[in-house]
């Protein structure tokens, strides 16, 4: 099981900010949420792909990168079919 100490800081920064936009959507106006996340996340993503394509070869930090993006994609599945 990961634990919060094996996440680099700025992937828990992304999960924090993500879970104050939930928060605050969902304080304002819940049925925008689902929208209003899959913006986020495609954006997200977006970004991540466009920075990963300006590599030319990954090196083990770029590898922990990978890790950390396929670890944001397997928590927001978890929170999104829960």
């Amino acid at each position: 099981m990961t634990t919060w100490v094996d996440v680099r800081p700025y992937m828990y920064e992304t999960l924090m900010l993500l879970v104050g936009v939930h928060a605050q959507v969902t304080g304002v106006a819940p049925p925008l949420l689902e929208r209003t996340f899959h913006a986020i996340i495609e954006e997200l993503f977006a970004a991540a792909l466009q920075c990963f394509r300006q590599i030319p070869r990954l090196s083990m930090g770029g590898m922990h990168c990978v890790c950390s993006c396929l670890y944001l994609t397997c928590r927001l599945l978890m929170a999104v079919c829960t």
